[in-house]
């Protein structure tokens, strides 16, 4: 039996990472159902693997012992010898096609290495002339300067590449990355998008209470570096103190990052709250886990963006703080510029008065058609299968 390889982010502990490659794997099911192809096997897989995750927060614990350069430099060394072994193990004499089911993948700089990680991939895919798609990917930033824009920039213009289909910044991905006339560049919606169509379910609603989904500090500080872990806590108590001035419940929750996770008692100590069940809800373990705790709420104020995202496709209201630029671009793709703020400069008042405009009002129809992911993956399956 052939084999269909999925590649990208699914076990880094960010169940938002997950959840993309649960939808993808779900479209292309119902895609190998449609065309009747029986013979082909769907393989996921982490593109790092758990050894690799392990050794790569070993150098972030010695960063008392090892200057900044010389973690950089472990961290790409570790990263590259890994996706080589795993390559010659994942993409064989059966692989009948890789897709790289997308996330911020296309993003230099990262801690995990992202360029230097697929190489590999993509070399051993060249090599073996394996046909290649980049489904639904983030793009974020570039630095002509940077020797891991020029890895991306030379890698994803590879012959085996016959699609990349992008979630945000299409601009960004045709102007300094894919110059090949040979690849179809194309915009699509999130699979995440597709949630409730594919995890159907129902709200399992707690009238009149609020989720308030938390990120790590240091994230927020990415594009807001003056915006302190002090300035985001005291900006989460102004929340809580607005949401039971007008009545409503609340509870913090996580997207599964322990990282996240353990930013929320720091806030309920400046909330002078305890940590209980009646505030915050245990790191979720699981897809549905993370979709469940989504549907328990009224309305969300949302930090990740595969809460934003999720929550859209069930109907959940919500406002999202914003921290990166696929926030902005999804925002505008739909529509939604109001209901994504600046943490820095919006007040605790300004985003509780238009969650619960959000809640008040019914969720507008959707601009983008998020059958375009779907079509896209379809379209690369007839094409190679």
């Amino acid at each position: 039996m052939r084999n269909l390889v999925l590649l990208g982010l699914q076990d880094s502990g960010n169940l938002g990472d997950t959840l993309v490659c649960a939808c993808t794997e779900r479209i292309i099911e119902g895609i190998l159902r449609k065309l009747g192809i029986g013979d082909v096997g769907l393989v996921s897989c982490d593109m790092y693997g758990a050894e690799c995750y392990a050794a790569l927060d070993a150098f972030a614990a010695r960063k008392e012992e090892l200057t900044q350069d010389e973690i950089r430099r472990l961290r790409k060394e570790t990263v590259v010898s890994s996706a080589r072994e795993r390559a010659r193990s994942v993409i064989s004499d059966d692989t009948a096609a890789v897709i790289f089911f997308g996330g911020g993948i296309i993003k230099y700089g990262h801690s995990l290495k992202l360029g230097y990680c697929m190489e590999p991939y993509l070399r051993r895919a060249e090599e073996r002339n394996v046909p290649v798609m980049i489904s639904a990917a983030g793009v974020d930033g570039y630095d002509p300067g940077d020797e891991e824009c020029g890895v991306f920039a030379e890698i994803l213009n590879l012959p085996c590449v016959r699609t990349i289909t992008v979630r945000d910044d299409i601009d960004l991905l045709k102007k300094a990355y894919v110059s090949s006339p040979e690849i179809r560049v194309r915009k699509v919606p999130c699979p995440t998008l597709l949630c409730s169509e594919l995890f159907p379910a129902e709200r399992r609603r707690e009238t009149g209470v609020i989720g308030l989904g938390v990120i790590k500090p240091k994230k927020m500080t990415e594009i807001h570096p003056e915006f302190t872990a002090e300035k985001q806590i005291a900006l989460w108590t102004g929340i809580i103190g607005e949401l039971e001035k007008r009545g409503f419940g609340w509870r913090l929750f996580s997207n599964g990052l322990q990282s996240d996770f353990r930013f929320i008692p720091e806030i309920l100590n400046a909330a002078g709250r305890p940590a209980s069940a009646e505030t915050m809800l245990p790191g979720p373990r699981n897809v549905r886990e993370l979709l469940d705790s989504y549907l328990m709420f009224d309305g969300i104020v949302a930090s990740r963006f595969h809460v934003a995202v999720p929550s859209y496709s069930y109907g959940i209201p919500f406002v999202e703080l914003v921290w990166n630029v696929k926030q902005t671009l999804f925002a505008k793709d739909m529509h939604l510029e109001d209901s994504f703020f600046n943490p820095e400069t919006a007040t605790a008042a300004q985003i509780v008065d238009r969650l619960s405009e959000n809640m008040r009002k019914p969720r507008p129809q959707t601009p983008v058609d998020p059958r375009r992911t779907v079509n896209e993956l379809e379209r690369f399956l007839r094409e190679v299968l």
